[in-house]
């Protein structure tokens, strides 16, 4: 059967993806299977929903790695220079050749054949793609804390004594009676 297609939308500002989305939804040949959502969301969001799908695809460097940090098979488009470095080193990263995807040098068709080779792959490939997610948090955490380790902490700086009250204040010298 035919799996839906939900157009999630990374940018809002300036260049607003939901535009996009919908001009895409209007496209397809069955529309009923592609949902372009209109919700602004927060990046705890998008990533649920990424983690969720079966497979994913985009143009956004950030919808690759949800998807991926998530175990969820992806297919980064792109075009220029810039986006293409971008998926290049996130396939490298994740050992996934077949992630980046040139816009112009791609036919649909190819593009479709891809999507259904990574649908067929996704069982094995996930649990990889999640198993790498940790291992690259764990190499992330441990080359903090060795950045850290190497940093001399700097001296604390000593906090100024309170200036003494003139009720706690004690007499060296008892007042005099004369």
């Amino acid at each position: 059967g035919i799996l839906p297609v939900v157009g999630i939308p990374m940018h809002f500002a300036g260049t607003d993806e939901r535009e996009h989305l919908e001009l895409l939804s209007s496209r397809a040949a069955n529309r009923g299977e592609f949902v372009a959502l209109k919700n602004v969301l927060t990046a705890p969001e998008a990533k649920a929903l990424l983690g969720g799908a079966q497979l994913a695809f985009g143009i956004s460097y950030h919808s690759a790695v949800f998807s991926l940090s998530s175990g969820v098979p992806y297919l980064g488009l792109y075009r220029g220079a810039h986006y293409e470095q971008k998926m290049l080193g996130l396939a490298d990263l994740f050992d996934v050749p077949s992630l980046p995807v040139p816009i112009d040098d791609t036919p649909p068709a190819v593009f479709e054949r891809r999507l259904l080779d990574l649908l067929e792959a996704r069982d094995r490939l996930g649990p990889r793609l999640q198993q790498r997610a940790a291992q690259i948090a764990a190499e992330v955490g441990a080359s903090r804390a060795r950045v850290l380790a190497a940093v001399p902490q700097a001296p604390q700086a000593a906090l100024p004594s309170p200036l003494p009250s003139p009720l706690r204040m004690e007499r060296s010298n008892p007042p005099s009676t004369n």
